[in-house]
């Protein structure tokens, strides 16, 4: 596949999304900085060369300027997590380009049935991103602070999938308790 993928967001808007290698530490670093000064707290704590080591990190570029990320974990249940745009290019389309190469770049690999986040409803415009893209809310997992969101992919069959409910349950149980423990 493409190592990046360009599109048109709206008139003279251009972002290129690109899968992150080692190579690209200072980039992520950079939009994670930014993500830390506007008090992102999950973002904050995360070390960029670490991420690239552990997870699936895509960044977002406008003019050859970092200004994005989002990152996941690719299996049969896909985690994706850490969508984040510097203020300054909010409202363009970038986001949904992110997520959107994402989920074609796992979707290629071929093991994904089920894709999940979660979102902090406060975020404006966040739930309704994740909804354009077949994500439903999952009332009975979500949080005060967070909203659970699932998407159901279809097995190869073409029937739909069971939605593996108590599984996510426990990896977002063991999220908290991690984030949890590295607070303490």
């Amino acid at each position: 596949m493409d190592a990046s993928l360009s599109y048109r967001a709206a008139a003279n808007d251009r972002c290129t999304v690109r899968r992150a290698t080692p190579f690209h530490h200072n980039h992520l670093k950079s939009v994670l900085d930014v993500a830390a000064a506007a008090r992102v707290p999950v973002l904050s704590e995360f070390d960029a060369a670490q991420l690239l080591i552990e997870q699936d990190v895509f960044l977002a570029y406008a003019q050859e300027r970092p200004i994005g990320c989002i990152m996941g974990m690719p299996g049969e249940t896909t985690v994706l997590h850490g969508l984040f745009v510097v203020p300054g290019e909010r409202g363009r389309g970038h986001g949904s380009e992110l997520i959107r190469r994402a989920m074609a770049e796992f979707d290629a690999g071929g093991i994904t049935r089920t894709y999940w986040t979660a979102v902090d409803p406060a975020l404006l415009g966040a739930q309704e991103r994740f909804l354009k893209f077949g994500f439903d809310v999952v009332p009975e997992l979500s949080e005060d602070r967070l909203e659970l969101m699932v998407r159901r992919a279809a097995v190869r069959t073409g029937a739909a999938t069971a939605f593996p409910v108590e599984r996510v349950g426990r990896i977002a149980n063991a999220s908290s308790a991690t984030r949890a423990a590295s607070a303490g």
